[in-house]
């Protein structure tokens, strides 16, 4: 258990980190990002799920925290992610969530939930540019040589042919 003096240390520590990424951007090489997450998240004793939310300057709009579970996992609505990510104007997200158990790599399920993500934004010219784990360190999906490829620009995609194809599905 944190003293009083530690958790207004930490919260200091988390609006100087917040203000530095308002200011300048994100550089997910950075480390700024990476602290802000591992003070966020670390200490947390069950999984929580978010998202950072990235406009077309690099620039965060938001740092969104949308789902929470239990210790060993949380569930994700790809349909509220989706439409909180398309209400903000992003062009581009970073996932994150914790592993309360210190497990610091990414699981079978943490590579579906990465590949099910990005193909729901794909369409709507999402780019999802990382998924970071934070378990004690922070673990940083597209860094890691066997899953970068998840995390790679796309072809552009083309809005007209999007507008369309939902107009046929919904017999528009």
């Amino acid at each position: 258990m944190l003293t009083e003096y530690e958790q207004s240390q930490i919260a200091e520590s988390i609006g100087v980190l917040e203000r530095e990424i308002d200011s300048y951007g994100v550089n997910l090489g950075g480390k700024s990002l990476r602290h802000y997450l591992r003070l966020k998240l670390a200490i947390a004793p069950f999984e929580q799920f978010g998202v950072v939310l990235i406009n077309s300057n690099n620039k965060v709009i938001s740092v969104d925290t949308l789902f929470y579970g239990g210790v060993g996992e949380v569930a994700v609505n790809l349909r509220a992610l989706a439409a909180h990510v398309l209400s903000s104007a992003a062009t581009s997200v970073a996932l994150f969530h914790n592993h309360p158990d210190i497990q610091y790599s990414a699981s079978r399920q943490d590579v579906n939930l990465s590949k099910r993500v990005i193909n729901s934004l794909r369409p709507f010219g999402v780019q999802c540019i990382d998924h970071f784990i934070v378990a004690g360190d922070i673990y940083s999906m597209a860094a890691d040589s066997a899953y970068s490829h998840l995390f790679q620009s796309p072809e552009p995609v083309d809005q007209n042919v999007v507008a369309n194809s939902a107009a046929q599905e919904m017999d528009l």
